[in-house]
Order: structure tokens, then sequence, then C-alpha cells
């Protein structure tokens, strides 16, 4: 599991013979994975296939060829991975295992999921605010006036529809103000020639801190 991008790593041996079945029963595995997590027996058996690994590739340090050296110092020479000799990769093994158990990794996985859920949210966002200040754009060139013209038009309507209703005013106040803040970080260069008109929609502020990171991380 890679940290900079939304992916999960596998690796699966084929038999010539039912390659398609071969693939069924991985992806069967990882979408299990997926939706259940790991039980306790799995994740021992794992632990075992590793540390039995460790400790044959610490049994056969000293009868290494050269395959099983270059790719290693490879990844130490280009990514600074450190290179460990077999018996100490065997020793740091062991106190990683011990430490580790299924409600770490399904912790992991919840996060995952959390992580996805998040993504999924913020596309929604941006999705919303960018075609929002994509129509107030159409508009303007339509009717041949700025955005700043639109955006005070449209709150204007909008606000008139609801007189009087103070919490939906302040909602319709704030979604504006998220968009024409969109449209400022997306497009500074014209939207920062009309901001001294928008002061209709921007004040008073309904913005907050978290607002504007929202703003940051659709933008």
């Amino acid at each position: 599991i890679y940290e900079a991008i939304d992916a999960v790593m596998g690796e699966v041996t084929l038999k010539e013979d039912n390659i398609l079945g071969g693939f069924e029963a991985f992806y069967t595995e990882l979408e299990r994975m997926h939706r259940f997590g790991f039980q306790a027996d799995e994740f021992e058996r794992a632990k075992a296939n590793i540390l039995s690994m460790l400790e044959t590739a610490a049994e056969k340090a000293d009868t290494r060829k050269n395959p099983q050296l270059v790719r290693p110092l490879i990844s130490n020479f280009f990514d600074n991975t450190p290179f460990l000799d077999p018996k100490t990769d065997l020793e740091l093994g062991k106190q990683i295992l011990v430490s580790l158990n299924t409600d770490i990794l399904n912790q992991v996985e919840r996060k995952m999921e959390l992580a996805e859920e998040k993504d999924n949210a913020l596309d929604v966002i941006r999705f919303v605010l960018r075609n929002a200040r994509d129509m107030a754009a159409a508009c303007a060139r339509l009717l041949m006036k700025d955005e700043w013209e639109i955006y005070s038009v449209w709150q204007q309507v909008w606000l008139s529809v609801v007189p009087g209703r103070e919490k939906r005013n302040d909602k319709i106040r704030l979604f504006m103000q998220l968009v024409v803040e969109y449209w400022r970080s997306t497009q500074p260069s014209r939207s920062n020639k009309q901001w001294d008109y928008m002061k209709e929609v921007v004040t008073p502020s309904l913005l907050t801190d978290y607002h504007l990171e929202l703003i940051k991380l659709v933008s």
C-alpha cells in the first residue's frame, strides 16, 4: 500500500490451464479482504510463512548468487532503501511480526476506506463548485456582463425566494461565498479584477478556516 497514490498492490501465480479461474480467485480474496478484513488464523499463517522465508534466507546467506544481491543494492543506491544482511532481516522481521495482529491490519483497512470516502466527498464538492463557477462564466459571456454581476443577481434571486428565513439565507450566502472563493482560487487573475464589486456577496464572511482549507483541497 503506497501513501502517495490510492492503490493496492497484489501478486498472484497462475496455472497455465486455469488463468481465468486464478484471476477470479485472486480478486475474490481481494474483495473479501476489503469487505471483511482478516481473520486471526489467516494472519497467523501469513506471519508463519514470512518468518519461514526469512529463516531460509538467513540459513542460505553465504550461498547467495548475484541476482539476489543486485536488486537490493540497486534499491539502496537509488531509493536509499536499507541494505541488510539476511540475519539482521530475520531479527527485525521477528520484532515486527510479534507486534502485528489482525486488529492493526483491520484498522489500516478501515483508514483506507475512510480516506476513499473523503476523496469521494471532495470530488463531489469540486464538481459542484466548478460547475457553478463555469455556469456563471457562461452566463456572463451570454449576457455580455462580468461574473460579479451574475453572482450578485443569483444571490439576490435566491434570497428573495426565502424572505425572513435566516438559517436558509445563511446557507445561501455560505454557498455563494464558497463558489466565489473557489473562483478566486482557481482563476485569480480574472476574479481579483472584479473582487471589489463582490462586497454584497462576500460580506459579512461566513467562511471559516475549515471552509478555506476545503477550498484549497478542491482547487
